[in-house]
């Protein structure tokens, strides 16, 4: 069976739970959500933008970078 590498199993995450409306900055856009926690470790503007992209692309949200979070569904959020 072929896995993709984002896959990970539940006991290998680093996070097990995140609060949708309580993780979310809401005067920041959902480019900068995304990006938050891995500028605040350190990850270069080049790499946090590759990841951020390919998380977008994921979710299917790279076409709602610009938006707040109360510009977006529940769902999205």
């Amino acid at each position: 069976m072929h896995r993709s590498n984002l896959v990970v199993e539940a006991g290998e995450r680093e996070t097990a739970l995140i609060f949708q409306n309580l993780a979310l900055f809401p005067l920041m856009p959902v480019w900068e959500n995304v990006t938050f926690g891995l500028e605040a470790l350190g990850v270069s503007k080049r790499d946090r933008r590759g990841k951020a992209e390919a998380f977008l692309h994921l979710v299917a949200l790279s076409d709602q970078v610009g938006k707040k979070p109360g510009e977006l569904s529940g769902g999205q959020r």
